[in-house]
This record gives structure tokens, sequence and C-alpha cells, in this order.
């Protein structure tokens, strides 16, 4: 590698720690003080840099919010794609899923729904909505092809509507981490999920 290659590669390094390290003090801002409240100055403050130090690894506020849904698609579509679930049942795919959404949302105190709702409340000076609605199509369309296997492995009922189903897991998701958030993250997450996914399971089960 070239002395000039070495260079870059480090400037690219640099670029991707900071891009981070602003995403993770965006989200504790949003989680604080709500995604409308946050200003670039905030997210300077935080990290004890100028607001032009912000501006060198993105443009804008908006775009600082728009890599923070690519990053929530990421994390909800790693958990249900991939050659690591070729091999797992359905069942277990959906349950694994399930599990590792409540387990970022405890992570992260909710953040991506967070984030999922005030980008949609913001719609009118934003335009976010439109990729929330982009992110959460793609990880719907996943969840139906699982579904779709389900019934192919015969532990899904035949008759079960996938798009309503798929619908439903993640809005069980969704209702479940809404819920902590609003009991200020104190309420028993995983002992409401155990009874959120076994009313789940149970529904669309054609085995015991």
């Amino acid at each position: 590698m070239t002395s000039k290659n070495v260079i870059r590669e480090r400037t690219r390094q640099r670029h991707d720690v900071r891009q981070f390290q602003i995403l993770q003090v965006v989200g504790k801002l949003i989680t604080t003080k709500g995604m409308q409240s946050v200003t670039i100055h905030d997210i300077a403050g935080e990290i004890g840099v100028t607001e032009a130090a912000i501006y060198r690894h993105f443009s804008s506020k908006r775009a600082i919010f728009l890599l923070l849904l690519d990053r929530w698609q990421e994390t909800l579509l790693s958990t249900v794609r991939g050659e690591q679930f070729d091999s797992i049942p359905a069942l277990e795919n959906l349950r694994r899923a399930f599990w590792a959404q409540l387990g970022d949302v405890q992570d992260h105190q909710a953040l991506s729904f967070i984030v999922m709702f005030e980008a949609i409340a913001l719609e009118g000076t934003t335009g976010l909505a439109t990729r929330v609605a982009t992110v959460i199509t793609t990880y719907l369309e996943a969840i139906q092809d699982i579904l779709q296997r389900g019934i192919h492995e015969g532990v899904i009922r035949e008759d079960i509507n996938v798009e309503a189903a798929a619908t439903t897991y993640f809005g069980m998701i969704q209702s479940t981490a809404t819920l902590w958030a609003l009991n200020d993250y104190n309420s028993p997450l995983a002992e409401q999920g155990a009874k959120m996914w076994e009313i789940f399971r149970r529904g669309i089960s054609c085995v015991d």
C-alpha cells in the first residue's frame, strides 16, 4: 500500500470513528430531549468539539438522523436474514429475532423506536417518515418470508395471513418497547416479552 493510500485509509478510519461517536451522542440526546430539540450545538458540546467539526462528517442534522435509520435497518435485518439462519427452523428464527430485538431495545433504551416515532412526527420538516416506511416494509417482508418458510415446514398454520402475522410480530416488539420506555425503563421487559412471544407463537403455530 502506498503512503497516499495509507493516509486515505487512516482518514477514512478516523471519519468512521467520529461518525460512530456522533451517532452515540445523538442517540443519548434523543432519548433525553427528543429529536426535534437536538441541535448541532448540543452534539458538538457533548463531544467537546466545534460545530464545524460535526459538519466535516455530516452535512446536516437530517443526514445524522438518516444514518441512524440506516443503522436501525441493519440491526433489524441482521436478526432475520443471512447465512446463519438458513438452517434454523422458522419458529426458532422468529423467536431468536424477537429476543434479539428486545435485547437491542434494552441495550439502547428503546432508541430505535423513539427515533421511528419522532421521525414520523417530524415528517413535515425532514421527510424522514419515508425512510422509516422503507425500513419497516423491508423488515416486514423478511418476516413474511420466514412465516412462509414455516408454512412449508409444516410448523405454521396454512390459513395464516402472513402479511397480518408479520405486522402483528413487529407490533408486539414495538408495543413492548414503548410501554417499557413509558415506564421509565423500570418494568420487567423480559417477563413481558415472554408473555407476548408465547401468545404470538400459539396463534401461528400448528404444533404445541
